[in-house]
């Protein structure tokens, strides 16, 4: 099963992001493309986040970006990271739920997950995602929980690996198994560094990708994409599925990728760039391994802040719906936007 598809209503799981509507970019217009959800170019939302950090406890100084979302047993679950002291501080994984989007709350349990600090996560972790490979509503389904991990300092050159660890349902969201000695994923030579990765598994070849931002030899910010037949591993570095390519993002970071397929069976990718500001691009590709980014970009939020690292799901009715993250490590909330098309 592809991991990105929650289906509150079993549609697909789209993401979106911010910034101002820049018309006219080379690359495919979203309306071209059939079935292509066109309202999800545009949301709206409160200034006020719906999830904050409490100053008291394991994320002090702050909480990092939301994951997907998953539902089970009648609850919508995200996960985040607990920076106590300082952005470069996490080593918790926290998670918050909520019987509706709008109702999202802490875990009474946080932190869920805390590393064990191996080798390649000494400095800290960050940036979960789930993957699972069966029905949310089986006990025995396995959950899979990607991250990144830093040996020196976070986001620093030279630094980066992704890590593993897995529960069921039935767990969920505690019951983690230990982390492994060695990384999932570690940053290949041609890479200065690696970090936030989102796994997908093609249904028809059965192979998983993984896309994560990486930094290339001139230190450009980069999507970079490695494949694997089993989500265990070993992952191969396969080379850049994407970099900067229109006007709008130059100058700045591609980061933060996600990958879904889609119900015509359209790969769609979601990335974040940050020259002018926090700004959210959508790319589509039929093979996993060929990228065309939509004229569309940046895809536009109306709000009072800047929305950063989002995350898209449905509800029961129909209605999208955008969970985004500060647009800085440690910020104070994960912020609730709906969709407004355009």
């Amino acid at each position: 099963m592809n991991r990105n598809i929650v289906l509150l209503t079993l549609l697909s799981i789209f993401f979106v992001g911010c910034g101002a509507v820049i018309q006219g970019n080379p690359g495919i217009w979203g309306a071209a493309i059939p079935g292509f959800p066109t309202q999800l170019l545009g949301f709206s939302g409160p200034s006020d986040a719906l999830i904050t950090h409490d100053s008291s406890r394991w994320d002090f100084h702050g909480i990092g970006a939301p994951s997907n979302v998953m539902l089970i047993n009648g609850k919508y679950w995200l996960c985040y990271a607990g920076y106590p002291t300082g952005e470069m501080s996490s080593q918790s994984i926290g998670c918050a739920s909520g019987p509706q989007l709008t109702a999202l709350q802490p875990y009474s349990g946080n932190p869920v997950f805390t590393s064990s600090q191996p080798w390649w996560a000494g400095a800290c972790i960050e940036g979960p995602m789930f993957w699972w490979d069966g029905a949310l509503t089986d006990p025995s389904t396995r959950v899979y929980m990607q991250f990144n991990g830093y040996y020196a300092s976070c986001d620093g050159p030279g630094s980066g690996s992704i890590g593993q660890v897995m529960t069921t349902v039935a767990d969920f969201p505690n019951g983690w198994s230990p982390m492994s000695a060695d990384p999932l994923i570690q940053r290949p030579p041609a890479m200065q560094w690696l970090y936030e990765p989102d796994i997908v598994r093609d249904p028809v070849s059965g192979t998983f990708y993984d896309f994560s931002n990486g930094g290339d030899a001139d230190g450009n910010n980069v999507i970079a994409y490695f494949t694997a037949s089993s989500i265990k591993g070993p992952w191969t570095y396969q080379g850049i599925a994407l970099t900067t390519s229109q006007q709008w993002e130059r100058g700045g970071e591609l980061q933060n990728p996600q990958v879904w397929q889609d119900a015509h069976g359209l790969w769609i990718m979601i990335f974040g760039a940050d020259a002018r500001g926090p700004l959210i691009g959508l790319a589509v590709s039929s093979d996993l391994v060929h990228w065309t980014q939509l004229s569309d970009n940046p895809v536009s939020v109306s709000t009072t802040r800047n929305t950063y690292l989002p995350r898209i799901v449905s509800d029961s009715g129909g209605i999208y719906w955008m969970l985004s993250g500060p647009n800085n490590k440690a910020g104070t909330g994960i912020y609730l936007d709906r969709s407004i098309g355009r």
